[in-house]
């Protein structure tokens, strides 16, 4: 019989902001591994966090073996604003006249671009920290040890902005699980400095355990992709032994190698003839772009090399020099199909 612990604490902002988080532990029939499952860090990505509530009602009726930490809503005061982060200190007032424009992604109306620099609003990089930094240092402080530092495996829920969904991961020993979730793309991820290492898909992949982290393809907004979300965390613990299911893999998946961009020329609508992921041989259209002074298609887009096509660009009008889209170099990890178990990589 599974048992559901609620784990909540309050928090209080530097204005005085009074704010709860909540999450649970749901513990199976039988002692097992520990899977912890983190999503609503930032404000913008509410699809993880539906994901997640739908898995709490799932798992406290389904048999499995050893403990789920979930936290379905990580910073509830950046998810209430529909905001990246919570920036406690700042004027939020002027949120509302701020209108955010998914082409114009960069711009912070408070002039906190990451470009700019470290962000220490930004609670996906506060992750197991000796300074805390804010009240979204205190939140990733209390998750790590209530949520995250026992798990075997840590996956971390976001949104981006993509035609589909893919996955980011930062160590080598994770990369087998990583590619039991199901979706179809998976780019290595680099912690190139000391602010980044405070990413929780970093930290959770350290001191022997594993992690990574699952992006879902809308920002701001909701996408069917909540099915998805559920059989990647049923493939993870199938995965991990919690359950006897088998692995299924809707799409075959791949780990990213290398990127081959192909920019535009001319400025012009963009219309893709290949979808992401989707195989393409060298010389194959991928896309063309008509003229917006004419009725002319002004360029074709070829694939340069063989490969599968990657992200596409989330501008709507192509300029010269913009990356329209590239050509991945891949290796295959797990085919399309049932698995009755981790799929064992090339």
């Amino acid at each position: 019989m599974n048992s559901t612990e609620t784990i909540s604490k309050s928090f209080t902002s530097a204005k005085g902001r009074t704010f709860t988080v909540a999450g649970c532990r749901i513990k199976g029939s039988q002692p097992g591994p520990t899977l912890a499952l983190i999503a609503g860090q930032h404000g913008m990505e509410h699809i993880g966090p539906v994901v997640l509530k739908d898995m709490i009602r799932e798992l406290q009726t389904t048999d499995f073996r050893g403990t789920v930490n979930l936290c379905p809503c990580a910073n509830p005061p950046a998810l209430e604003l529909d905001f990246e982060y919570y920036p406690e200190n700042e004027d939020l007032s002027v949120l509302d006249r701020h209108f955010y424009s998914r082409f114009r992604h960069d711009y912070c109306p408070y002039g906190m671009e990451r470009a700019k620099g470290p962000n220490y609003y930004n609670m996906n990089r506060l992750w197991n920290r000796d300074t805390i930094r804010g009240v979204a240092g205190q939140i990733t402080q209390w998750l790590w040890h209530e949520f995250v530092a026992t798990a075997d495996l840590t996956i971390d829920f976001h949104c981006l902005q993509a035609e589909k969904p893919l996955i980011y991961n930062w160590h080598r020993d994770s990369l087998p699980l990583a590619a039991c979730f199901g979706i179809q793309a998976i780019y290595p991820h680099g912690a190139p400095d000391e602010f980044s290492m405070g990413n929780l898909g970093y930290q959770s992949g350290t001191r022997g355990h594993n992690g990574f982290c699952v992006e879902f393809s809308c920002q701001h907004a909701y996408k069917d992709e909540y099915e998805t979300g559920k059989q990647g965390i049923r493939n993870a613990m199938a995965a991990l032994h919690m359950t006897d299911a088998r692995i299924r893999l809707t799409e075959p998946v791949y780990e990213v190698i290398s990127s081959v961009p192909v920019k535009a020329t001319v400025a012009g609508h963009i219309h893709y003839r290949k979808d992401e992921y989707e195989p393409v041989r060298q010389g194959e259209t991928m896309f063309e772009i008509s003229g917006l002074e004419s009725v002319n298609v002004e360029q074709i887009g070829a694939a340069p090399v063989d490969g599968i096509v990657g992200r596409r660009t989330h501008m709507p009008i192509a300029k010269p020099g913009l990356e329209v889209i590239s050509v991945l170099n891949v290796r295959e990890l797990a085919a399309a199909g049932d698995h009755e178990k981790t799929p064992r990589l090339p």
